[in-house]
């Protein structure tokens, strides 16, 4: 190696800026806590102060909480929190010991406004750090809180992580954990047990202050509360309070919770309560009540959403949200694996009602706005629950139907899977991919067969780019979404296909299929990609394991600060930061010897930091779906 003064000189002027960086991360004290705070009130340097304090913990905590009230509460119109908020939220626990001291029993009756927007932005605080230090705290909040609307927001953020996306994905944990759609999705999470550890004891008190509560939307999140943790009397309780909002006739908002819970929760009992219920229901109680039942394996669904679908619309130009139960009724008949719904898709389909959805296309500068029908609804049902395609002919369907009458959708599956088993070995990729596009929602071991030829094809190449690739559009390919799906439903055989696709190098099947290995072992997921941080593509690699919470791919993002691509230097910082919480400056469109000394820093903290560091997966949430940092 030869060495030029200048390479000397940049070497040492690197060394000494992460010395520098080094001595600013250990420099912060408690007297810097009111500048930081100051701070927080400007867009450009809020994120740079919050890393700061998170770095002060406790003692930021505790004048954070001081701020709110200076600093103004959560906006109430948009869901938003403050910069205060944002910052208490990062810091966690520490922020949770705080807040809980603040939450005198004075301050929880007070009806001053002032107070109870106090209340409620701290609530909504607690449930964002969302563990089992801020539960009990939740708790009491919910007990105790003057104002409904708070108490209301405190049992929301207890039980939520549970049955927030369980209409949309009842069946499909591991889908629900890969897309982080749930807070408490994955089989290796610890997290859901501390919670209900910490949240068992309080339960009595939920009880009592059931019997006591007179405002329905408390009540019916205080009894899933009981129903979802609680044991013997207890979750009785809380099933019985169900069990009683859902046989309500107002329409209203408890009444949709609390069959929904029913049916997630899987109470027996409902069933009766709920086809008599909804005899005289609302739309929006009805397609709570026919989610509930199809759960409950009850076939009285079938009746309920052929309702829905016929329901008349009032205003074809304007919102109207019987359009959108209408359309929601059309799309879960065809979720829905019962062939019973086929007649009715059938008549929908010269349906001209418009569905609610517009796109607009442009040519030649002119700009032409598609309004979309009920029509094409019924026509994407159909494809999906019967695994045809007749497009919009209604005599076809109808011939169809005819033959099939007496099917089950299983038998209708298992022939179509026949059909094509003897055509995969000569079809050609883009055909086998419209296949498989066709079983996409066909989660069921009946399915097997196809999948596994699918995936062992000698033409396979999922992960490559061209006219015979398997992959189409953005996003993780549904083909494996399925497999993940057929997995959880303990099914081994897609567990090594899984396995087998995670070994395979090329991008993005390399990163794809360990991704999805990572929600359900996510120990051999991360190992997967950990032995691939040497390849061309290191980059995706490296954010996927910080993503996934491994500190493994940070030293590789430091590295490619130094990249000579534009586009790589700024993933890698935007990763950095949100996953280390560092307040490290970096340009990617500096210089390269200010990149160089830049990325220096960055060394010197790793080193300092060592491979024990936690990522700060989190406040990288916070940050992600607040500003888009």
């Amino acid at each position: 190696m030869t060495w030029t003064l200048r390479g000397i000189v940049v070497v040492l002027v690197g060394f000494v800026a992460g010395l520098s960086a080094a001595a600013r991360q250990t420099e912060l004290t408690a007297s810097d806590i009111p500048a930081l705070i100051v701070q927080l009130a400007s867009p450009e340097s809020e994120w740079g102060a919050a890393a700061r304090l998170q770095k002060l913990g406790t003692p930021a905590a505790a004048a954070l909480v001081g701020n709110l009230r200076r600093d103004g509460f959560r906006d109430r119109d948009h869901g938003n929190h403050s910069a205060t908020m944002r910052a208490l939220e990062k810091i966690g626990t520490p922020a949770v010991v705080e807040i809980e001291r603040t939450l005198s029993p004075a301050l929880l009756a007070s009806t001053t406004a002032d107070d109870v927007r106090f209340v409620e932005t701290v609530t909504l605080s607690l449930i964002t750090i969302g563990n089992d230090r801020s539960a009990p705290v939740l708790v009491r909040v919910g007990l105790s809180a003057s104002e409904s609307r708070t108490r209301e927001f405190a049992f929301t953020g207890l039980t939520s992580p549970f049955f927030d996306r369980a209409p949309t994905r009842p069946d499909r944990p591991w889908e629900a954990c890969l897309l982080a759609e749930v807070a408490f999705g994955c089989p290796f999470d610890l997290e859901a047990p501390r919670v209900a550890a910490a949240i068992r004891p309080l339960l009595g008190s939920v009880a009592s202050g059931l019997a006591q509560e007179s405002n329905p939307r408390v009540k019916v999140l205080a009894a899933r509360l009981l129903a979802l943790w609680g044991e013997g009397p207890l979750k009785t309780t809380g099933e019985r309070e169900l069990l009683a909002l859902a046989a309500l006739s107002d329409g209203s908002y408890p009444q949709e919770l609390a069959i929904q819970a029913l049916g997630v929760l899987g109470v027996g009992e409902a069933r009766d309560v709920l086809k008599r219920t909804t005899a005289i229901a609302y739309p929006s109680v009805k397609r709570a009540a026919a989610e509930a039942l199809a759960r409950l394996q009850d076939d009285g669904y079938v009746s309920i959403a052929t309702d829905l679908m016929k329901l008349p619309t009032a205003n074809l130009r304007t919102y109207d949200p019987d359009v959108y139960t209408r359309r929601w009724a059309i799309l879960f008949a065809g979720r829905s694996r019962n062939l019973a719904f086929v007649p009715t898709l059938i008549d929908l389909l010269g349906n001209a009602d418009w569905n609610g959805n517009t796109t607009s296309t442009t040519s030649g500068g002119r700009t032409t706005e598609i309004r979309h029908t009920l029509g094409e609804d019924a026509h994407a049902a159909l494809r999906t629950l019967t695994f045809q395609d007749f497009a919009s002919n209604p005599h076809l369907w109808r011939e169809w139907w005819s033959a099939n009458q007496n099917n089950d959708w299983r038998s209708v599956l298992t022939r179509r899977v026949q059909t094509l088993m003897p055509q995969l070995p000569t079809a050609e990729p883009w055909v086998m991919n419209e296949w498989m596009s066709g079983f996409a929602e066909a989660d069921d071991p009946a399915v097997l067969p196809f999948v596994t030829a699918y995936f062992r094809h000698p033409r396979f190449n999922i992960g490559q780019v061209g006219p015979n690739s398997f992959r189409g559009g953005g996003g993780i390919p549904p083909a494996l979404t399925l497999l993940l799906n057929l997995a959880s439903q303990g099914s081994p055989e897609a567990r090594q296909l899984l396995f087998e696709c995670s070994d395979k190098n090329d991008y993005p099947l390399a990163i794809d299929c360990p991704r999805l290995v990572a929600a359900f072992d996510r120990q051999r997921g991360v190992d997967r990609l950990n032995s691939l941080l040497t390849q061309p593509y290191s980059l995706h690699v490296a954010r996927t394991l910080v993503e996934l919470g491994d500190s493994r791919g940070i030293p590789v993002l430091i590295e490619l600060l130094e990249s000579p691509e534009n586009a790589a230097r700024s993933l890698s910082y935007q990763a950095l930061r949100r996953y280390t919480q560092q307040d490290i400056a970096y340009n990617a469109d500096a210089s390269p010897d200010s990149r160089r000394a830049a990325a220096d820093q960055w060394r010197q903290w790793w080193r300092n930091s060592g491979s024990g560091f936690v990522l700060k997966t989190k406040a990288a949430r916070i940050d992600i779906d607040c500003c888009r940092l």
